[in-house]
């Protein structure tokens, strides 16, 4: 999906940002979902190092959002 964002703001250009932010907020909180149901059996490796779900959750969105708007700040400065 963030490569699907980054080609929709080369082509659309600044204006369409408020719209691929949330389309970006959207898709991840649906690959969340899907992915802790089906990923359900393996969480429990994370969960025996001391890694909650919801930790696990966060960290990854976090990192998510983070390379993406990396990706938008290049692409806003070239």
């Amino acid at each position: 999906m963030t490569l699907l964002t980054y080609t929709i703001f080369l082509n659309v250009g600044l204006k369409s940002l408020a719209m691929i932010f949330w389309f970006k907020v959207l898709t991840s909180i649906m690959a969340i979902i899907i992915n802790q149901k089906i990923m359900a059996k393996e969480i429990f490796f994370y969960m025996n190092i001391g890694i909650g779900k919801k930790e696990l959750t966060i960290f990854a969105l976090i990192i998510d959002f983070t390379i993406w708007v990396l990706g938008i700040i290049i692409l806003i400065k070239n």
